[in-house]
């Protein structure tokens, strides 16, 4: 999913979400917050974003904390 001004946002098997800059293709943020991998994201205004996961677990993201 793509967020703000040129901003990746994936989330992994690995359990993490993973903030991508697309100008430089780096992984500039991991942030880890499931216990199993993570299967959707969404975008709930311009600052919070939720992640569901494998674990049954619902997280929300406040977007202005990284």
């Amino acid at each position: 999913m793509i967020v703000g001004s040129g901003m990746l946002v994936a989330g992994t098997e690995d359990y993490k979400l993973k903030f991508v800059d697309l100008k430089s293709n780096k992984v500039v943020k991991t942030v880890t917050g499931h216990a199993d991998a993570i299967s959707c994201l969404t975008m709930l205004n311009a600052n919070l974003m939720i992640s569901g996961g494998h674990d049954g677990s619902v997280r929300t993201w406040d977007l202005r904390n990284f």
